[in-house]
């Protein structure tokens, strides 16, 4: 859709577009050089009547950036695919360099969909899969093996369905976070893929990523929105929670809650779990002077 999609934006700082070509479907001795795809848009909705998600809004922001796989119009439906088919891709994938300290939290959100199944006398075939990970620029670095952040596959999902169907209330969108230790700091490749597997190419799977953010140092703890600062985001989802009663029912809560002891909690229990940062069953001022000594913003982008 035009109205919803923005193809040739301005990457942050530089992100290297890679994509793996198939040969031509009726010639196979030709290999047909067309550009992985990769765009921005606002909301997607796939042209096939199998499926019944969409992704209706981005995680943050505007825009999300969408990969997929399959033809370079995400806009063709299925018969289109199979009176052309003359031009398709195995995988898409962007990549940006970056370079990580020790303790800095790298995050973000992503969202799979396919129009794919998978069998269940092969479980593995068809089984098209996305991932976000890092990987290390120098291949002699000690240890150099790749930061797996986030990954899912139709298996995961079910055929013809996507994390809509794992996580509703987030309108599909899975949030990842990942700290980095003492021993992995250095040079990465950012990257996010998404792969047909096996011989399918015919039906396409999408990966969406968005909220993506590199906390310097940490992720203060009231960051409740995930962008690395504390604001009044933070603070109108931690006053949900004030002066109420959150009893964890945690069983490594050295306190045990009996219902008919104590009266049922009054907050809603997200807001209650994130507000109550002391731990005391309470969200009262000592969690307050909590919130307000990590206010303001952090170095982050």
């Amino acid at each position: 859709d035009p109205n919803t999609t923005e193809f040739d934006f301005n990457a942050p700082i530089f992100w290297e577009r890679i994509h793996s070509y198939i040969p031509n479907y009726f010639t196979p001795e030709i290999t047909d050089p067309n550009d992985g795809y990769a765009a921005l848009h606002s909301s997607f909705d796939p042209p096939d009547s199998r499926i019944d998600w969409i992704i209706s809004a981005p995680y943050h922001g505007s825009n999300f950036v969408l990969l997929h796989t399959g033809h370079p119009d995400p806009a063709m439906s299925f018969e289109d695919y199979e009176s052309d088919y003359s031009k398709v891709f195995e995988s898409s994938m962007i990549s940006q360099e970056i370079f990580l300290y020790e303790g800095d939290v790298i995050l973000g959100a992503y969202f799979f969909g396919t129009t794919d199944w998978i069998e269940l006398s092969n479980p593995i075939n068809y089984n098209d899969s996305a991932s976000i990970f890092l990987e290390p620029v120098d291949p002699l670095s000690e240890p150099n093996t790749p930061i797996m952040l986030a990954q899912c596959d139709v298996a995961t999902v079910g055929n013809y369905e996507s994390t809509l169907s794992l996580s509703p209330g987030t309108d599909g969108w899975i949030t990842f976070s990942h700290t980095i230790e003492t021993d992995r700091e250095g040079a990465y490749y950012f990257r996010c893929k998404v792969a047909d597997v096996g011989d399918d190419t015919l039906l396409d799977s999408f990966l969406a990523v968005d909220g993506l953010r590199i906390c310097r140092g940490g992720k203060p703890t009231t960051d409740f929105d995930d962008d690395c600062d504390v604001d009044l985001v933070d603070f109108s989802t931690f006053s949900e929670a004030w002066m109420d009663f959150c009893p964890d029912e945690s069983f490594y809560d050295p306190n045990f809650y009996d219902p008919n002891d104590y009266p049922t909690p009054v907050a809603d229990p997200n807001a209650c779990l994130l507000a109550d940062l002391d731990d005391n069953w309470f969200v009262d001022p000592n969690d307050l002077a909590f919130l307000f000594s990590e206010w303001g913003p952090r170095d982050s982008f």
